[in-house]
């Protein structure tokens, strides 16, 4: 009577606790998803920042990139948003990411970074008017 009863019980046990399985697959799932996002993030923010270091287009604006966010697109595509500052100024920057689980690969969009560039414009813009004032104050002698 014993012997039949084993199985029965077994049957019950394993009927409870599916739902609690099937949770748990789930929560493994997503908890994969956040971690390669996680690290996809934390490469790309690598990869830019050793790109503004190295770049001598951009090294001397001394951009430091302090996070990124990443969410999946579909496929091997990712959007994120880098979080960049320059000159204690912060600028969130959007770029596109590409994963093969292997590599990754970012790409900001033509003009993303004109911050920069910009305020290193109005400097010399005022450099150029400061010069001219002067040269005039000095034809008016």
């Amino acid at each position: 009577m014993r012997a039949t009863q084993t199985p029965l019980l077994s049957k019950l046990i394993i009927a409870a606790l599916k739902p609690y399985v099937a949770i748990a697959a789930i929560l493994i799932l997503l908890s994969g998803c956040d971690s390669s996002q996680e690290t996809i993030a934390q490469t790309v923010k690598e990869s830019m920042n050793e790109s503004f270091a190295s770049d001598a287009n951009y090294s001397k604006y001394h951009l430091t990139v302090t996070s990124v966010d990443v969410v999946h697109k579909g496929g091997n595509t990712y959007k994120g948003i880098a979080h960049v500052t320059h000159k204690g100024a912060n600028h969130d920057i959007g770029v596109d990411i590409t994963s093969d689980g292997k590599q990754v690969m970012w790409e900001a969009p033509p003009g993303a970074f004109l911050f920069a560039a910009e305020d290193e414009f109005n400097k010399g813009l005022e450099d150029a008017e400061k010069d001219l004032k002067n040269a005039l104050h000095a034809l008016d002698k």
